[in-house]
Order: structure tokens, then C-alpha cells, then sequence
């Protein structure tokens, strides 16, 4: 790799050096990490890189970069000198996952699958805008992680970016103000995005990496990836807000799945409010005449000079005159007209010579007496269809398998990306689900930006319908607009205490299992799970072997890090312990299981303390339009594939009555819309799990919600009738929309043709300048949602859902949430009349003295929002909805409080045998008084010995540690709690268990060596009593190996502690539930050892021979024997 001299006008993250070539990225990333890491910048910047790195480093494990740079650093003197050692431990080893990937590459040693996993990693930096009087940009080279996968990094390779991190928090409070939003946005473009990044020999200009090629390419090469990313010719006519917006298209996190075949794209248009019917006859005859390959859902065209009108396929219903009519028509579309109507039809055809889609014409002629004549002028219509279309079923069952899944019956939607089209996909109801033709619809409104000729139709997949098995949680947000339109607070109430109660009986019973079912049932067990596993990509981590083997796979016993503690493995969520411990067999008399119960509950409580409220009768689904046609205004269609009530049990197959739904945002009485749920035959057979919209009306039923459409939208279904009867629809005519340019400025309203197109044919360097500001006013476009929600809230407290400033401030709101991407900042003189009314209205309530800069918040907001003395309650004449709910539920979650303190810890105080029997058994079988072979003989050197060697060289000094270990842990608990600042108990592990003295040497590997009381007991012993003891206890540890070894010290922990206590679960959970788990199973390991050991004693003592080397031996050789077949037993039955 060449090497580029650093320029003046570089940010260096790491100086470069002549030592870094052949050295591959991972590798130069690792020293660059640790050297920025310890070494601040203008140190850095003078550095002699050569002196710290080794050349042999060249061939190293990149996994090992870290530790050898660590090490070389502690060598020399000079750079650490005024520095906090334990800076060192800042630098995070790389995550276990990615290092099992590494090391599985490099031992199969092949090169390409090393460069193919080098393109999944994700390589990114931190910037921090510094607190201290400087006031300068602050880095952090962050540790390497498998990336998520999207259209450009599989494209690329994610190893040519690097992602830059903003402390979103930070800059937003800095862009939310005129004058700080001017100054950072100059900062961040002077003194940082606009300057190449240098670490080592690599360049980086906007996340493209230039692999070190010379200063004078770097305009072009970055002029060639984003004219690959997003042509510039073919989209000029694009808004440059529309230009940033499409080019991010290719960072959504998608799956690949297949290509379809450019003749198989259906290029159609969108269904319009007031599109009438056109007949299949017609249409077949349209089609064949314009040269497509199908019959298309709808198609466009124009009367004389007419606006453009769209017909959707479908049956033309019968009329009165008996004509078989071929096209319906709208009175004012036939004027002037007396026989004969002449329609230009257009529809988008794939050009094979040209290898691009073109739109082709047809000029045609109908009979006015083959046309029916829909009476009622056209009108403007409002789009129906936004962001749905049609997929084969061969289409989406290749999309299915591609994902790895193979499903009973397939999705009836898949979210993704094509092309540059993006939305949502349904299953087409005619589609022949025997059919050999793999197509897809798209639709002009996902039709986002234009491709070149010849590309490839990739169908990414984000995301798909699965089976609903939960109901879904009423919210803040519409909880105010249930209450401002009828529905009773008393309702709502109810809903609450039902809640309550059936946290209460959920948890009633005492079998474990049972328990464990409700636990998946009832709780977000299964979506932290599926978090997990999404962020622990790759993770080979099994729990079942034990991580101290040293003959143990290191693949296996290094990835430990999938949300489980690493001392203990203990699972980092409560509620996936609690499960653990119920599935081992430990029954609500144990402590913990006590604990996690009471989390449990009151977790539960406190998530409906946000406004969480569970509706049992509701689901959270995706909404598609009607692709048939057939229902009626405000009809829908649901149906169920597996759900059941969670409280019942009864399946919910089909609903046939009125409902209501809504989605995020809710902010406007309008928001929350009452519906018919119907009967379909058309709909029945394809849709399951999703929720089917008419497409009749003025509007899309989405659209009336918060301005929804249909390319991945989900909604809330309620069909509890105690919340459906009182509620009363808000008409749409009531509430009229603000003008958005009133209230809103355009930024980056220009064209790529006026700003981007000239330089990018004739001056690369002035269009990367160019773009680069484009995409840097792109990012810090400011949004005002999060301000917006909360002052939303307050008007609705003090005002109602009912009143126009309310209904402004939530139109602001959800305008604010898109903005950045529409192109759209607020007013800042708009802002400053919303902000006067509010405090006109707080000065009302004569609470004005207490805010200050700041507006005041709601009562109810108080456990969301923390540590504030803007709270107030406001004197209703009827208390608001969320204040009465609040307190309904602090009353039932203290009630709770109560109930529990009452009951006590009465029944902690009985060991359980299962789990200390282990160790028992063992110590009563070698501590207990030494035998004599016959009265009056001498006692038998071998057993003495042999017992001594197990006794004190394992079982005395396993005791003896726990012992210790437990009294440091005590301790570390007491202190933690008189600390008044940590409400918790000690996390850190070295807290309690010092990791060089416990964690790394009280492990079965160290357990063969001598300690100090081990030596004292010897003094007095000859030389074949010592060969006798040392081969006894070595014996012994051969048979137990590390798993026996880790069971043995987890029982030993339990049969010294108390019955309340946490260490044993702290320090071995996992060995613990094992115990549970064998002993629940019959297998009681006190049957296992002792029996074994005393058939093979006797065996040995009718056949011991004269020789003590060989009754030595011959004894010792009986010992392996037995203990390796208990192992072989032992391993076979897996680790909980």
C-alpha cells in the first residue's frame, strides 16, 4: 500500500509510519485505538510510532493487537510518564463475538473469508463537543463491532467507512438556538467534516475511504461514489432535500434477499380517492396494445387535455341499461363528447434494447354507450395507495426462504427496499399460487429517484408480518383523546384495575414451570431476547460448557458476552433469570425466585406508571389499502392467524364489529378513528395479521392519522366495546390544517440540476465542496419534536385535546418529526408566538414566578421526566384523565409495596439439599476418621494419604476459599449500601472478587498447584506419603475436570452460606441451576462419587499387592478409572 505524507490540512488520529505497511486494517485500527486512546492528540501528533510496534505483529491475531500494544506502552516509560496507569483499562477488548469470527477465519486460513469478514465490521468514532473552557472537538476511536447489514456496506464492505458518532443529546440542545446552531454548524464544517481523517496510512473524507491514494484523486473518487450511490444526471430534477433523503435510503438496515427480473417490475400508479373501475376485457386489450407482459392493478391516462386520471382494474357493477360496460367515466370527463371518447392511456414499460423502463402511449377510442357514466364531477383526488403495492406469491415465498425462514404460510407483508422504491408489499389476492412468474409491483409513490440502465432489482427486506400473539398497550398519547371523546375515565380506570389484577393471578401458582410459561407469556421476555440476539450478531455462546476448561475450544469459551455476566453467566435481565431459576426447578420458596417475582410485578406497574395501559382486547398490526376494492367507507378487515387473549386463553380468530385505531403520533381529536371490522371472502384467503383499509372515501383512512400512509405504518386496534361504544368520531372537516409555509421555511429547496450537475461534469473538487455542504445542512437541520411533544402535553393539560392552540402545537409537532427530510425548519418567530400564547395562558393560572427560561410541566410527567420543580398540577374543575389514571395506579403499586413487605422472607430460612449435597457428600467421605485395616495394625498409608491429598488438597481448600471469598463480598455489599450515592448492589467484580488473586487462580487449572497450607501439612511427611497425596488429589481433579471442579465450588458455596444468601448466585448461577437441575431430575450427585469410589476401594483392598509402588499405582490407576467414567456420566447430561 503506498504511502501518503499527512497534510497540514488533515485531522490525525494517528500519525502515519512507514511500519504500517502490509499491516492489514483491523490490525492498524487496534494500534491506532490504543494509542488515541492513551495519548492526547498533540502528543500524538509527535510521536514515533515505529518504536512502540513490533514488525512480527504483522502476522499476529489481530484479537491480540490490543494486549501487545498495551504491553509495549508499559515498556516504555517516557510516554506513560504523568499518566493514570489505569488508563490502560479504558481500551475495551474487541467483542467476543467478532474475536470467535477472527480466530475462526485465521485457523482455516483462508485469506478471502478473512477480507469477506473484515467487510462486515463496523469501524467508528465518537465526537464530542468538549465541556471545558477550549471548547475544541473531542474523538474517540471506538472498539470494532459486526455492523448492521445494509444495501451499501454489502455493496462496499463496511471496512470502507467510518461512521461518525454525535452525541445527539449535546449538539441538538446546541442547534435548537439561532446563534449556537450558526457557530457549531461552522465548527463541525471547518474544523472537522470538511477535513480528511487520517489514521495511520488510511484517508477518510465523509465516510469514504480512499485507501491511501494520492491527494489529487480524492475529489474524483468521492465524485464517483456518489454519483454511483444516487445518479446526478438521471435525478436532477430532485430537491437537494430529496437528494440527501434518497441517498440514505441505502443505510436502513435490510436483509438481502433475491433480484427480480426488470420485465417482472410492474410499474403501476397509485389509486387516487376519486379512480373509477376499469374491466379486465378492457384492460387485457390496453395491455397487449401498449406491450406489457401482464395485466396491470391500474392504469393512468388523459381526456383531451385533462389532468391525468387513474382507472383501477376491477368489476364494473351492473346498471340499470344492461350494457356490458368496458370503463367507468365521471360526467364532466364526457363533455363535449356524443359517441365516442377518446383516451390517452400511459403506462411505464421495461425497454429491453435501452435496459431502462419508458413510459409508452396509446391513443384509443370507446364507445360512450360502453362506458358507464358515474354521476358527480371528477374532482381532486387524494392519494389511497401511498406506499403499497403487489407481490407474487412465488415472489414473496423466495423473498422467505432467502431470510432463512420457511413459515407454515407466508407473511402477508414484507417491508423493504428495491431499487430506490420503497414500502410496504402484500401478497396480491389473485396471484396463482402455483404460478412460475416471480413479480412485483411498484408504485409511483414509492418510486423515489431513477436508476441506471441496466441496474439490478434488489429486494432488501427490512422487516414482515409475523403472527400476533400479544395484545397491545394504550398510551399517553391517546389515552387524553379516548377520554376527550367520550370515553369514560371510569373505563379507563377499570382497564387499570383489571391489569393489576391479573398480574396477581398470573403469579399465583407455585409450580415452576408454570411459572416459566407466564414468564414468556406476560413479560418482554421474548423481545429482549430477540434484542439480544439482533445485537449479539454472530454469537456462538454456549452456556452449557463451562469457560475455565483449558482443553476446551477457545471459540467456545471466550464468547461469553451475550447479555450474561461474565463472572457468574448469570443473564443480565432479571426477568430472563427469574426464568432460569424456574426452569432448574426452584420453587417461590426460594429467595430469589421470591425477588424476581417481585421485580417482575413491580416492573409491570411501573411500566404502566408511563402510560402503559394493557387493553386485552387490542393488537399492534400493519395496515395495508384494500387491493380488491370491496370494502366499503369506513370498513376493515381482520383476522388472526394464532392470537388469543392473553387473560382467557380463547383463540380470536376473525373480528365482526366496530373498532377503533390509531397510531404514532396521536396528538389531535381526529387521531383516533372509530371503524366497521367486516367480513371479506376476497380478503380471507391472503391476509392474516395485518389490517385492511377501504379505499373509498375522500381520504385514506391512514392519512386522516397524523398524515400516515401505507409504506410500513403500524396501527392500534382496540375492539373492547366499553371503549368502543361511548367514543365519538371527530369529523376531518372540523379540523383544518395550518398552512405549512406559513409556519415553516424551505431549506435546500433547489434542484440537483441548479446546484450539483455542472460541477459534477466539469470540477469535482468544487462538487465535493458542494455536496458536502448539502449533507452537512442536511444533518443539522434542526427538529423541534422533542420540545413540541412536551409543549403539546402542557397545552392539553391546561387547554384539552379540544382546544385550536392544542391542535396546533400537535400539528407542529408531527410536521417536526419529518421536517429534516422534507426539507422544513420552524420559524423562529413562529416559535416565539407559540412560546408567548402558552405563557399567556400559564399566567392565568398564576404560576408564572416559577418558570423562569422554562415552560412548566404536567404533573402526570413526573416519572418520566426526573429531577425538576417545573411540575404543577392544574386545578381542573374535573381532574385531567392522566393525573386520575397516575393515581390510580401509585395507589395500586404501593398497595402491592405493602401486601409484599407483610408477607416477609418466612420462608427463606431452610436450606435447599439439592444444591449442597454435592460438596457434603465429598467432605463426609474424606474429612471422616481415618480406617484401620485390622485392630491392632498400623493404618494403611496408602488411605490416609490418599483421603489427605482430597480432603486438604481440594475439598479443605475449596472451603477454606469460598470462606474467604464470601466474608470480601459481604463486606463489598455493606459498604456499597452505606454508600448513600450507589442505591445498588455492586456491579464491578473486582469489587468484591479481586480478580488476580480469585477469578484467574481459583480455577481448576491452579487447583493441581501446592498453596501455602497445603505445604504446611506435608512437613512432616516422607517422600512416598507426599507421591501418595500428590497423586491422589491429582487423580481426583483429573476426574472432575473443570465443569466437576466449578459444581463442586458452587455446592461448597451454598452449604456455607446461608439460605438468603446472594453469593452462591452471584459467584456460579449457572453451576447452581445445574445442581437444581439434576437433582429435579432424580440425578442426585450424592449417588455418583461416594458409591463408585467405595466398590473401587473395596476391589483395591481384596487384590492390593506387597510393592507400595505398585499398590500405589495400581490404587491410583483404580481412582482415574472411576472418576473419568462419574465425568463421562457428568458431561453427558448438559449444563442448564
Amino acid at each position: 500500500m503506498p504511502i501518503q505524507n499527512s497534510s497540514n490540512e488533515e485531522i490525525i488520529l494517528c500519525p502515519n509510519s512507514s511500519t504500517f505497511t502490509n499491516f492489514d486494517w483491523l490490525s492498524t485500527y487496534e494500534i491506532s485505538r490504543v494509542l488515541h486512546t492513551v495519548i492526547e492528540p498533540e502528543e500524538l501528533k509527535l510521536l514515533q510510532v515505529e518504536t512502540l510496534i513490533e514488525p512480527g505483529w504483522k502476522q499476529s491475531n489481530p484479537n491480540d493487537i490490543r494486549d501487545k500494544m498495551i504491553e509495549s506502552l508499559k515498556l516504555n516509560d517516557q510516554i506513560l510518564i504523568n499518566k493514570d496507569i489505569r488508563i490502560l483499562n479504558q481500551v475495551k477488548s474487541i467483542p467476543t463475538n467478532l474475536k470467535v469470527a477472527i480466530n475462526k477465519a485465521l485457523i482455516e486460513d483462508h485469506k478471502e473469508k478473512y477480507e469477506d469478514l473484515l467487510k462486515q465490521i463496523e469501524f467508528s468514532l465518537e465526537l464530542n463537543h468538549s465541556i471545558n473552557h477550549d471548547k475544541k472537538l473531542r474523538f474517540k476511536i471506538l472498539t470494532p463491532k459486526f455492523c448492521k447489514s445494509n444495501a451499501l456496506y454489502r455493496k462496499y464492505g463496511s471496512n470502507r467507512f467510518l461512521i461518525i458518532k454525535l452525541d445527539s443529546n449535546q449538539f441538538i440542545n446546541h442547534l435548537r438556538s439561532t446563534s449556537s446552531k450558526f457557530m457549531i454548524t461552522k465548527e463541525l464544517t471547518r474544523d472537522f467534516f470538511t477535513r480528511p481523517l487520517r489514521i495511520a496510512n488510511r484517508a477518510e473524507v465523509i465516510m469514504v475511504d480512499l485507501q491511501s491514494t494520492p491527494e489529487s484523486s480524492i475529489c474524483p473518487s468521492f465524485s464517483k461514489f456518489m454519483n454511483d450511490t444516487l445518479n446526478i444526471e438521471l435525478n436532477q430534477n430532485l430537491s437537494l432535500a430529496k437528494w440527501v433523503a434518497r441517498s440514505s435510503l441505502l443505510l436502513s438496515s435490510t436483509n438481502p434477499t433475491i433480484d427480480f427480473k426488470p420485465e417482472n417490475i410492474r410499474r403501476v400508479p397509485d389509486v387516487f380517492s376519486n379512480s373509477l373501475l376499469i374491466s379486465h376485457d378492457e384492460m387485457n386489450l390496453i395491455a397487449d396494445a401498449l406491450g406489457l407482459n401482464y395485466l396491470p392493478s391500474a392504469i393512468e391516462g388523459r381526456i383531451q387535455a385533462k389532468e391525468v386520471f387513474v382507472w383501477r382494474l376491477g368489476k364494473i357493477p351492473e346498471s340499470d341499461d344492461d350494457e356490458n360496460h368496458l370503463i367507468q367515466l365521471w360526467e364532466d370527463q364526457v363533455k363535449g363528447f356524443k359517441s365516442v371518447v377518446f383516451i390517452k392511456f400511459m403506462a411505464f414499460c421495461y425497454n429491453f434494447k435501452l435496459k431502462g423502463f419508458q413510459k409508452e402511449e396509446l391513443f384509443t377510442s370507446i364507445a360512450l354507450d360502453q362506458c358507464q357514466i358515474v354521476k358527480g364531477l371528477t374532482g381532486k383526488g387524494s392519494v389511497m395507495t401511498d406506499g403499497a403495492a403487489a407481490i407474487s406469491h412465488l415472489g414473496a415465498l423466495q423473498i422467505s426462504r432467502a431470510n432463512g425462514k420457511t413459515p407454515d404460510f407466508l407473511p402477508s407483508v414484507y417491508q423493504g427496499r428495491i431499487g430506490f422504491a420503497k414500502g410496504l408489499w402484500f401478497l396480491d389476492p389473485n396471484s396463482d399460487q402455483l404460478g412460475q412468474t416471480c413479480w412485483i409491483e411498484i408504485r409511483d409513490s414509492q418510486w423515489k429517484a431513477n436508476l441506471k440502465p441496466d441496474s439490478q432489482f434488489h429486494f432488501n427486506l427490512c422487516r414482515y408480518s409475523v403472527p400476533v400473539e400479544k395484545s397491545a398497550s394504550l398510551g399517553k398519547q391517546n389515552l387524553p383523546i379516548l377520554a376527550s371523546r367520550g370515553v369514560p375515565s371510569s373505563t379507563l380506570r377499570d382497564l387499570i384495575h383489571e391489569a393489576v389484577q391479573a398480574i396477581k393471578e398470573d403469579f399465583l401458582t407455585s409450580d415452576p414451570l408454570d411459572l416459566a410459561k407466564t414468564m414468556a407469556r406476560q413479560t418482554s421476555l421474548l423481545a429482549q431476547r430477540k434484542i439480544t440476539l439482533r445485537n449479539q450478531f454472530r454469537s456462538f455462546h454456549d452456556p452449557t460448557i463451562n469457560r475455565v476448561d483449558k482443553t476446551m475450544n477457545n471459540s467456545i469459551k471466550e464468547s461469553t458476552t451475550d447479555q450474561l455476566d461474565p463472572l457468574s453467566l448469570a443473564p443480565m435481565s432479571f426477568e430472563e433469570e427469574l426464568t432460569c431459576l424456574l426452569t432448574a426447578g426452584f420453587s417461590t420458596s426460594n429467595r430469589q425466585v421470591v425477588e424476581g417475582l417481585r421485580k417482575v410485578k413491580e416492573a409491570k406497574l411501573t411500566r404502566m406508571l408511563n402510560f402503559k395501559i394493557p387493553v386485552t382486547q387490542s393488537a399492534y398490526v400493519y395496515v395495508i389499502p384494500d387491493p380488491t376494492g370491496t370494502l366499503r367507507e369506513d370498513e376493515a378487515f381482520l383476522q388472526f392467524s394464532s392470537f388469543r387473549n392473553p387473560y382467557t386463553g380463547l383463540r380470536v380468530a376473525h373480528l365482526i364489529c366496530s373498532a377503533l385505531i390509531s397510531r404514532a403520533p396521536c396528538v389531535a381529536p381526529i387521531d383516533v378513528q372509530r371503524i366497521n371490522l367486516v367480513a371479506n371472502a376476497s380478503l380471507k384467503r391472503a391476509y392474516f395479521d395485518i389490517l385492511v383499509c377501504s379505499i373509498h372515501g375522500d381520504r385514506a383512512l391512514l392519512s386522516l392519522l397524523s398524515g400516515g400512509d401505507y409504506d410500513g405504518d403500524q396501527v392500534f386496534v382496540i375492539w373492547d366495546q366499553r371503549l368502543v361504544e361511548p367514543f365519538q368520531n371527530a369529523y376531518p372537516s372540523a379540523y383544518h390544517e395550518p398552512n405549512e409555509t406559513e409556519w415553516f421555511d424551505k431549506v435546500l429547496t433547489r434542484t440537483v440540476k441548479d446546484q450539483l450537475l455542472l460541477p459534477y461534469k466539469t470540477d469535482s473538487k468544487m462538487f465535493m465542496n458542494e455536496a458536502q455542504k448539502i449533507l452537512l445542512k442536511g444533518l443539522f437541520t434542526p427538529s423541534h419534536h422533542s420540545v413540541y411533544s412536551l409543549r403539546h402535553s402542557l397545552c392539553d393539560y391546561i387547554l384539552g385535546s379540544e382546544d385550536p392552540l392544542t391542535f396546533l402545537i400537535g400539528w407542529i409537532y408531527v410536521k417536526c418529526l419529518d421536517a429534516p427530510k422534507s426539507g422544513l425548519v420552524l420559524r423562529p418567530q413562529k416559535d416565539g408566538e407559540i412560546i408567548d400564547l402558552l405563557k399567556r395562558h400559564i399566567r392565568r393560572l398564576k404560576i408564572g414566578d416559577r418558570m423562569d427560561m422554562n415552560l412548566p410541566m404536567p404533573s402526570f410527567l413526573k416519572d418520566e421526566y426526573q429531577g425538576s420543580n417545573r411540575y404543577f398540577k392544574y386545578p381542573h374543575e374535573s381532574i385531567y384523565v392522566l393525573d386520575r389514571l397516575r393515581d390510580t395506579i401509585l395507589k395500586a403499586r404501593d398497595e402491592f409495596r405493602s401486601q409484599n413487605q407483610k408477607e416477609g422472607n418466612n420462608n427463606f430460612y431452610i436450606k435447599d439439599p439439592d444444591l449442597y449435597d454435592f460438596f457434603l457428600s465429598q467432605k463426609s467421605m474424606f474429612d471422616k476418621p481415618l480406617k484401620k485395616i485390622e485392630d491392632g495394625q498400623k493404618e494403611d498409608v496408602f488411605f490416609k494419604w490418599g483421603r489427605l491429598g482430597i480432603w486438604i488438597g481440594v475439598l479443605r481448600r475449596i472451603q477454606r476459599k469460598i470462606s474467604s471469598l464470601n466474608q470480601i463480598y459481604c463486606k463489598a455489599v455493606e459498604r456499597s449500601q452505606n454508600d448513600r450515592s450507589n442505591h445498588q448492589l455492586i456491579q464491578d467484580k473486582d469489587g468484591y472478587v479481586p480478580r488476580e488473586d480469585n477469578t484467574v487462580y481459583f480455577v481448576w487449572e491452579s487447583a493441581y498447584d501446592e498453596d501455602k497450607d497445603e505445604l504446611e501439612d506435608l512437613l512432616n511427611a516422607n517422600d512416598n506419603e507426599k507421591k501418595i497425596f500428590k497423586l491422589s488429589k491429582r487423580a481426583y481433579l483429573d476426574g472432575l475436570r473443570a465443569d466437576g471442579y466449578a459444581l463442586l465450588k458452587a455446592s461448597c458455596a451454598s452449604y456455607l452460606t446461608s439460605p438468603t444468601a446472594y453469593f452462591p448466585y452471584v459467584m456460579a448461577f449457572r453451576e447452581i441451576c445445574y445442581l437444581k437441575g439434576q437433582a429435579m431430575a432424580g440425578k442426585y450427585w450424592k449417588h455418583f462419587i461416594p458409591l463408585q469410589f467405595l466398590e473401587e476401594e473395596k476391589e483395591f483392598e481384596e487384590n492390593r499387592s506387597t510393592s507400595l509402588t505398585q499398590e500405589s499405582n495400581s490404587s491410583l490407576a483404580s481412582v482415574v478409572k472411576c472418576i473419568i467414567k462419574i465425568s463421562d456420566e457428568h458431561n453427558s447430561n448438559s449444563l442448564v
